[in-house]
């Protein structure tokens, strides 16, 4: 199902970002079979696989283009190739769950990645979106736009209705250190 991704990606993607995919989890178990589920910044899928499609096949995963060229092959979901800096992804429909796991910090545009989310959701969408937390963790890091924190994070969301926002430890990743973790909807 997977043979298509080099087992050390894939595995190096089980070790972030784990805390946003278990509430993703949480959400997915509480709504209809076969909710559609977004994924902004995807990676190589070992966390959709594990927590996400044990729920529901219906998956789009969005990541750079280099990245998506390696799921092409993969039996569930459709990945598709963008730069997130373009607000003008269109994928002809709203989803049901939205996850951007430490996928912000690496937009130069972020604003953009909100209008993709915007785009994307219909009343009832939960969006679940991480970024390491800059209070807690000193992610010097070139691929890293900027550093967020919770509060941050928060005030980005003005134009969104806010269900809760925390820090969470992601005790799997190595080094350990925390993220900022909002969960949110339209208004």
């Amino acid at each position: 199902m997977l043979d298509s991704i080099p087992y050390e990606l894939w595995l190096q993607s089980l070790m972030y970002q784990t805390a946003t995919y278990k509430v993703a989890r949480e959400y997915l178990a509480k709504m209809e079979k076969d909710a559609c589920v977004l994924d902004l910044g995807c990676g190589f899928l070992g966390k959709l696989y594990g927590y996400v499609y044990p729920f529901t096949k219906d998956i789009t995963g969005v990541d750079v283009p280099v990245v998506t060229e390696l799921l092409q092959n993969v039996s569930f979901g459709r990945w598709v190739g963008w730069d997130l800096n373009d607000p003008t992804l269109k994928l002809g429909r709203a989803f049901d769950l939205i996850i951007a796991a430490d996928s912000i910090e690496h937009v130069l545009k972020f604003w953009n990645l909100l209008e993709i989310i915007k785009n994307h959701s219909h009343e009832k969408t939960i969006v679940v979106l991480s970024t390491p937390d800059a209070n807690t963790c000193i992610c010097q890091r070139n691929d890293h736009k900027h550093q967020f924190t919770k509060d941050d994070i928060v005030s980005l969301l003005e134009d969104f209705k806010i269900i809760k926002a925390q820090s969470i430890v992601e005790v799997d990743a190595r080094p350990r250190y925390a993220s900022a973790l909002v969960e949110f909807g339209l208004r």
